[in-house]
């Protein structure tokens, strides 16, 4: 039994159930690396097909979606992985045969050099996840890949070159931005950073997921129970900034496969009274 304090009304049943009532739309699942985001956008993409939903989750790490076991036979689910090193060798060929066609030797040089930095990976992925986003305005778009959505967005979002794709990540009709943070003052602290760049983006957030908590498990050890109340404070940061939150509990295995990665979003099943 979860912890007294527990906010156990906030479950990942009840927001996804809620992302389903509001309809088709892109569905961002933002937080640093290790917060469990392709575990959950499947748990999420599982469920919204099992209510019907037509479901396209998307991903930029195919290593952790092989992982969850995930597989697009599931009726009213397609699932596709980017490939960031693929997509950064794509691009970079792409712009040295564009606009490295009429520059001199030198200047092609430089060109070359500068496509080896960080930014030529995130504008590529980024491009390349947002192929997909017009889908959005018909199904339910999953995209875990905010690392490159983040640094993309802010860069073209100053150059306003380019409906653009990142006009597509501030519609809040379209845009549904989920922070997911680990029950851990860190991870709180890092999802306040990763806020900022997406506000500073015009990208606001629509929902929280705490996920791996201690508390929400029903932990019956004392030392553990202390450890639970130590996550107290965090729902408070949590509940103080959103109405709209979700805890997932603890979890002794990874979930794999579609069965475990739906058992995150069962709805509980009321309890009767004893007789």
């Amino acid at each position: 039994k979860p912890t007294a304090w527990y906010p156990s009304t906030k479950t990942l049943a009840t927001l996804v159930r809620e992302l389903h009532d509001a309809g088709p739309g892109l569905i961002l699942l933002v937080g640093k690396r290790s917060v469990g985001k392709t575990t959950l956008a499947a748990a999420i993409a599982l469920r919204l097909a099992a209510l019907g939903g037509d479901v396209h989750l998307v991903t930029t790490d195919p290593a952790a979606l092989k992982a969850s076991g995930i597989r697009d036979t599931v009726p009213g689910l397609e699932v596709t992985a980017v490939d960031p090193r693929k997509e950064t060798g794509r691009y970079r060929a792409l712009t040295l045969r564009t606009a490295g066609r009429s520059m001199k030797e030198d200047e092609k040089a430089l060109l070359e050099e500068d496509l080896r930095g960080p930014w030529a990976e995130e504008t590529a992925v980024f491009y390349a996840v947002s192929r997909y986003f017009r889908e959005a305005e018909t199904r339910f778009l999953i995209d875990a890949a905010d690392t490159y959505h983040r640094a993309a967005a802010n860069r073209l979002g100053i150059e306003r070159t380019f409906r653009t794709p990142l006009e597509f990540l501030q519609e809040p009709a379209l845009t549904r931005a989920i922070f997911v943070t680990r029950a851990e003052p860190s991870a709180l602290r890092e999802t306040k950073f990763l806020k900022d760049d997406l506000r500073r983006a015009g990208i606001a957030p629509w929902a929280y997921i705490v996920n791996g908590s201690l508390a929400a498990a029903g932990p019956m050890s004392p030392i553990l129970k202390t450890w639970a109340a130590a996550e107290e404070p965090l729902f408070t940061r949590v509940a103080a900034n959103t109405r709209r939150y979700a805890v997932v509990p603890l979890e002794s295995e990874k979930p794999i496969g579609a069965e475990q990665l739906l058992k995150l979003t069962e709805e509980e099943e009321p309890q009767t009274p004893e007789d």
